[in-house]
């Protein structure tokens, strides 16, 4: 019983760190992922919305119903891919 619980366990945690490091995005029918340059980034989806922390994170806004999306990028590749809400002012 305590080896089927183990195993369970390892089993979740390595699902997770998978799921956890999926970091991908598409623009329009190609994917960004991470190992990518800025060069090829730019060239699959084109100038970003806005650019951080001089030019190391870039966010693109896909739509008004999408997530914007922010890409990190860390020697000059892609590092992280995140989702981030977008801010709504009062009404």
């Amino acid at each position: 019983m305590k080896m089927l619980l183990t195993t369970l366990l390892t089993a979740g945690a390595l699902l997770f760190s998978v799921s956890a490091s999926a970091d991908e995005m598409w623009c329009g029918e190609q994917l960004v992922t991470q190992g990518m340059t800025q060069e090829q980034v730019k060239a699959i989806c084109h100038e970003p919305t806005s650019t951080e922390k001089y030019g190391t994170v870039w966010v693109y806004d896909q739509g008004p119903d999408q997530f914007l999306k922010v890409i990190t990028f860390v020697n000059g590749e892609v590092e992280f891919i995140n989702d981030r809400s977008r801010e709504v002012g009062p009404d």
